[in-house]
């Protein structure tokens, strides 16, 4: 389509200069005092035909391209064998290759050369053996003393080299277009190679992160299977312990081992209950959970989890309740809480905070909806704009190989399935902070004091220096 249309502006360039040829030499034979009358209809006739070869686009391409060096021929060769090898005519014959090259090809401009060079040498030939004679005096149509002669020459001779610079420059403007197209083909074919190289290495990351889910669902499915047996025994040895206290009276030197025991066994049940929480579980009920005792688990649960040198913290600005399955939401703390680790290797600090929404965030204007804000904050090494853009997608990790990419996706799922919404805010060697909105049970008053949460409250205290 592209390379029709250019030929068809060198068809009608061409054709309305040579109309102009036409024209002008026409008019100069009727006007000028000449001795070649002749050519006065061979001109008029090819200014005709080249003018309508510039107006009509109705008939084939072929045609009018073919009619145009034909229009152009038969001038050039008349008046080659009435006047003999005048300028004209030659540059005429050269402004036919050109344009038969232009329009139609190489073969066509080298048939249009081999067409131009027999007529000469046929005309040359006609004049040697006598066949025919040219005008009388032909040669005062070439004298150079001659103004009249000089301007049409000139004239004629400028129109027709105009026509060929036009074609040779049209050819250029086409070679340096299929140039252009083609580097900016080549720019294009080498995004789309890098685009199939992302894409490749993309699938490559998610079919990792894939297969190391799966391995995850398998270690899963093992911690739930495992957790559910260990607290069927739990239960029956709390049970056997319950059931000996009801005996009798018991040797008082029994009692602290009894007491241990009972104690232990609880710690036990409850890790139990927290294990199965990374397995696969039934659809969860959500109840109404305190906020207070939530973060009291889930601090005595990491500081047994999280290495000695990060110390873990709980802060408590409202003192409400949440509806939430409470297994599930401690295991989105915990999620959070091993990002942090990753991101404190030399230790820090991990704090659990439970505040209103400040004035600036946009859950602080919802009438409709009172919410709360459940907050991890860590003094790690922070993250960059583009990770803190991508760090819920699926599939989405910086750890390489030992992630999945999966974690913070389900904390968000489980956020946005409560009704709630979750956001990051990050500096690069300060630290990162996690704060979901959710919504509150009933509006609540925030405490005007900050309360620092009982860690050993929450569950039974474990043995050792804390951390």
């Amino acid at each position: 389509m592209e390379r029709g249309l250019w030929r068809e502006r060198v068809l009608t360039g061409i054709s309305w200069l040579q109309t102009g040829a036409g024209v002008f030499a026409a008019t100069w034979f009727v006007v000028a005092a000449n001795r070649l009358p002749q050519m006065v209809p061979v001109l008029v006739s090819s200014a005709v035909v080249s003018l309508l070869v510039a107006l009509t686009r109705r008939l084939p391409f072929a045609a009018r391209g073919l009619a145009l060096l034909f229009a152009l021929y038969v001038p050039c060769t008349y008046s080659g064998i009435l006047g003999g090898f005048a300028p004209n005519p030659t540059i005429g014959f050269a402004l036919i290759v050109v344009t038969a090259t232009l329009l139609f090809g190489r073969t066509a401009g080298l048939t249009m050369t081999v067409i131009a060079v027999v007529t000469l040498f046929g005309t040359s030939f006609l004049h040697i053996a006598g066949w025919v004679e040219r005008v009388h005096d032909w040669a005062g149509e070439l004298d150079s003393t001659s103004l009249a002669v000089t301007v049409r020459v000139a004239f004629i001779f400028g129109l027709l080299s105009t026509g060929i610079v036009m074609g040779i420059s049209y050819l250029f403007a086409r070679s340096e277009e299929a140039a252009l197209d083609t580097a900016t083909a080549l720019v294009k074919l080498r995004e789309e190679q890098i685009e199939r190289e992302r894409m490749a290495k993309d699938l490559e990351r998610r079919e990792a992160a894939y297969r190391k889910a799966q391995e995850l669902e398998i270690l899963g499915r093992l911690a739930g299977s495992i957790a559910h047996d260990f607290n069927n025994s739990l239960v029956i040895i709390l049970a056997s312990v319950e059931e000996l206290t009801l005996l009798g009276p018991l040797p008082k030197s029994t009692e602290p081992a009894l007491q241990a025991l009972r104690t232990a066994t609880e710690q036990a049940i409850a890790t139990a209950r927290q294990l199965r929480a990374f397995g696969p579980t039934p659809p969860h009920e959500p109840q109404q959970v305190a906020a207070r005792q939530l973060m009291g688990k889930a601090t005595t649960m990491l500081e047994r989890l999280l290495p000695s040198a990060i110390v873990v913290t709980a802060e408590v600005e409202l003192d409400v309740t949440v509806r939430v399955d409470e297994g599930e939401l401690l295991a989105a703390l915990t999620n959070l809480a091993l990002n942090a680790r990753d991101a404190m290797r030399d230790g820090g600090k991990l704090t659990f905070r439970v505040r209103p929404p400040r004035p600036d965030e946009p859950q602080a204007s919802a009438k409709d909806q009172p919410y709360v804000v459940l907050e991890v904050e860590d003094t790690g090494a922070g993250m960059t704009d583009e990770v803190k853009e991508h760090l819920f997608e699926p599939y989405f990790t910086t750890k390489q190989a030992t992630g999945t990419g999966l974690g913070l996706a389900s904390v968000r799922t489980l956020v946005e399935r409560h009704g709630g919404t979750i956001a990051v805010s990050s500096t690069l060697g300060v630290g990162s902070t996690i704060s979901m909105f959710w919504p509150l049970v009933e509006e609540q008053r925030p405490d005007k004091a900050r309360v620092a949460i009982d860690k050993s409250s929450a569950l039974p205290a474990r043995g050792g220096a804390g951390r």
